[in-house]
């Protein structure tokens, strides 16, 4: 999973894969470390995009994307929003999103 390092890179991420995931952490997250693993599996599984960006390190990612809790997962189908889920992740609400996008069955 490629990390961030500045918000220019999360737009051009956005923009260079059809699929893409902007997985939004904080430090010291114990749910953003273990929600990293499981969403590992996901992009391995399938053409899934994934860039990992720390809102401590990017503050302007909240006004850009208005997060403001951790974890946040934001899926893009060709740069259009279509999925949002923060704080609490459902998985399965995101697997089933996800393989409708895809190929996939998750």
């Amino acid at each position: 999973m490629k990390k961030a390092t500045s918000l220019a890179e999360v737009e051009r991420h956005i923009t260079e894969h059809d699929l893409s995931l902007v997985y939004i952490t904080a430090p010291k997250c114990g749910v953003c470390s273990v929600l990293h693993h499981k969403l590992k599996n996901f992009a391995e599984r399938g053409k899934l995009a994934v860039i990992e960006a720390d809102i401590a390190q990017l503050p302007s990612l909240a006004g850009r994307f208005l997060v403001f809790t951790a974890p946040t997962l934001l899926l893009f189908w060709k740069q259009q929003e279509i999925l949002r889920q923060a704080h609490f992740i459902r998985l399965n609400d995101f697997g089933a999103k996800l393989s409708s996008y895809q190929d996939l069955s998750y």
